[in-house]
This record gives C-alpha cells, structure tokens and sequence, in this order.
C-alpha cells in the first residue's frame, strides 16, 4: 500500500503548508497594523485610535472617522456558505478602509486586495518589500485625495444651481 501511503504524506505536506500561510498571514495581518498605526500617527499625532477586534483600527480626529479592517480569509467571519479550511488558505488579505467627516455622515468604503508577492512551488513565504508598502501606501492616499475631492465637488454644487427667482 505504498499508493496509500504516498497520499497521506502529500495530504500532511499540504496540511503544513495551510498552518504555514495561516501563520504567515497573520503575520502579514500585524505587519499592516503597525504600518498603518506607525504611517497615521506620524502624520497626525492627535488621532485618537484603537485596535477593535475583527482587525479593525479605528482612527478619530475631530469628527473625522477613519476605520481600516484587515481581513484575513483565515480567520474571517462569514455569514454566508462557510468555506473549508483549504478554501480559506487559497485566499489573500482585504484591507476595508472607510471614511467619515461627520458621526452621523454617509460613509465612504473602498477595498484593497493584497497583492504582496509569495513563493510558489516551495515554501510559503510573503515577501512584502519597500516598494509593496509605497504602494499600498499611496492608495490609501489615494482614497483620502479622492474623499477630499468629492466632499469639494458636492459643496460647490450646491451653490451652482442658482436661487429659483
């Protein structure tokens, strides 16, 4: 039965790769955190912030509202079909950012898929570099440029229709 036995070591072999991304990604999951902890409060020290449980930072300065959830398919709360843990493993990061001027305000949500470079055939291994964080960095500047703009936009068009005289 050396068939058989073959089978269940590739299954233990894929079983240690699966713990292996988990743990990995939830090594990725805090490496995020404190970027983004470390990147706000460099530049706004009076952002009063905490970390929620569903890896959720929330960031408040004023009335602005900033809430950044990490997502990790590992470890992630579904409501829907609960995928296996295999499934899971196959997945990458999310990362949720939404945004508030006022408390009660609409919101604004945008997502960021990883897309941090891992080793195929072999070990997983994240490889997040210098310039992956840039990136990243720069959507997320993105995001707050583009929710900068369109709050400006929607001020000024309220006074261009004129006063129905």
């Amino acid at each position: 039965m050396d068939g058989l036995q073959l089978l269940i070591e590739q299954q233990n072999e894929f079983e240690a790769y699966k713990s292996e991304k988990a743990r990995q990604l939830e090594e990725h999951v805090n490496h995020l955190k404190y970027l983004i902890t470390t990147e706000f409060l460099s530049t706004c020290p009076d952002f009063d912030h905490e970390i929620k449980e569903d890896n959720i930072l929330s960031f408040k300065y004023k009335e602005l509202i900033l809430l950044i959830q990490i997502v990790n398919p590992i470890t992630e709360k579904r409501n829907e079909k609960e995928y296996n843990f295999a499934e899971r493993a196959t997945k990458r990061l999310k990362v949720k950012v939404t945004m508030k001027r006022k408390k009660a305000a609409h919101s604004e949500t945008f997502e960021i898929l990883d897309v941090t470079q891992y080793k195929k055939n072999g070990p997983y291994t994240y490889k997040y570099d210098d310039k992956s964080t840039e990136d990243f960095l720069e959507l997320l500047n993105l995001f707050f440029k583009y929710f900068v703009n369109k709050k400006v936009e929607f001020n000024q068009s309220e006074f261009t229709g004129g006063f129905g005289l």
